[in-house]
């Protein structure tokens, strides 16, 4: 592995369960992009940040869990991370980048922490069978298209009391979202949450 000061700038090897160093930091951009061998990869403690495509194209990587330490998962992070069935996310993550996942086509429920504030576009492009989210009471933006292609069918939770901002989710008519009871009047009347209005129900 090629380390500097304490970013991990490129995974060379090629093995399957490549060992990251405890004194690693930062994941630098495309560190481990298009290593196909990857089956799983374990994030130490001390990463706060993983970078742009850090990880994408990783197509036999099968689960990841990134830590608590980690607050920036950056753009195009793990997309075409084809093999992903399961993603745990920290509790310290507070930004998903653009097309963070976009493609993991195999991924079917993911639970969004409540740190999260951030959500930017594209964030789950493409993950077709993705029919279950939870998303954190802390968020306050979700970009265009985060949910564009996934299961037509997909139910999203969000525990908000106030209404993220948004664009156009990308879902499809049959989507449900659920919201808290106490705010269900407020997504309703939200001009940007108007196309939505049929879809919104309180949570159970």
């Amino acid at each position: 592995m090629k380390i500097e000061k304490t970013i991990l700038l490129k995974y060379e090897g090629n093995e399957k369960e490549p060992v990251i160093p405890i004194e690693v930091t930062e994941i630098g951009n495309e560190a481990f992009a298009e290593c196909t061998e990857i089956t799983t990869i374990v994030i130490p403690e001390n990463v706060r940040v993983i970078g742009e495509r850090a990880f994408a194209g990783c197509i036999n990587l099968t689960h990841v869990t990134i830590p608590d330490c980690v607050t920036f998962i950056k753009d195009e992070a793990f997309k075409g991370c084809t093999g992903l069935t399961g993603i745990t996310l920290g509790s310290g993550i507070t930004s998903i980048g653009s097309a963070a996942f976009d493609s993991c086509c195999n991924i079917e429920s993911i639970v969004i922490p409540d740190s999260v504030t951030t959500i930017d576009k594209q964030a789950f492009n493409q993950c077709s069978k993705l029919n279950n989210v939870t998303i954190g009471q802390s968020i306050t933006s979700i970009g265009q298209d985060t949910f564009k292609n996934c299961s037509t069918e997909v139910i999203i939770t969000i525990f908000a009391i106030t209404p993220p901002l948004i664009s156009n989710l990308g879902i499809s008519s049959d989507a449900i979202i659920y919201v808290p009871k106490d705010a269900i009047k407020l997504y309703k009347k939200e001009a940007m949450w108007e196309p939505y209005t049929k879809q919104i129900k309180k949570i159970k």
